[in-house]
């Protein structure tokens, strides 16, 4: 008589799809978060460090404090947490108050060095370093009085910089990256998964 095969043929259906619909987008959220990090700009480090993950009501973030990018890790998740991803998305934020400046989005001032009506030190370089290896500058020309964060060299002479090209955001959500970032690690999710197999 033949051994009933259906319990281990379900417990395998399982793994795998497991490790694409769980494994495969937590993974490509941490990804995705290390790569935006990068990508992005770092003058102090409070944008870079103000990014968070929900996932299947667990919310893993950043301390919003300065210094280099520190990357997010999501702890391993319930079985019941697993299954309400079935249901509910993955979702990566920032909650940074100037998110909206740092991708480019939202036009405003940008200065550096001291500002005077209020003594607050900015300062002529980026405080992580982190930022000073992408740190450019145009030393002839500097920024309208409003401008997008990125859009240095645009206005009368004088000095601007930034850490991260303008539309930088944009251009990872829109430019391939951010499908490659997903694609990669649902491949890497199921081909773990493959090692396990009958």
């Amino acid at each position: 008589m033949a051994k009933n095969t259906t319990p281990k043929l379900i417990r395998e259906i399982e793994r795998v799809y497991g490790a694409m619909i769980y494994d495969g987008p937590i993974k490509a959220a941490e990804r995705v978060v290390t790569e935006l990090q990068k990508e992005g700009p770092s003058w102090t480090g409070q944008y870079s460090n103000s990014w968070q993950i929900e996932a299947a009501g667990t919310v893993v973030k950043g301390n919003g404090q300065g210094g280099n990018p520190r990357p997010l890790k999501v702890p391993k998740l319930t079985v019941k947490q697993k299954r309400s991803l079935r249901k509910n998305k993955v979702v990566i934020s920032n909650f940074s108050k100037k998110a909206g400046y740092a991708q480019d989005e939202t036009p405003g001032r940008f200065r550096r060095g001291v500002i005077k009506q209020t003594g607050k030190k900015i300062g002529d370089q980026p405080r992580t370093s982190f930022g000073k290896g992408k740190f450019e500058e145009n030393s002839t020309v500097g920024r309208g009085d409003i401008s997008r964060r990125g859009d240095i060299g645009s206005a009368g002479p004088g000095v601007s910089s930034r850490t991260a090209p303008l539309d930088w955001y944009s251009t990872y959500l829109n430019g391939g990256h951010l499908d490659r970032a997903i694609k990669i690690e649902t491949n890497k999710a199921i081909k773990k998964s493959e090692g396990g197999g009958f």
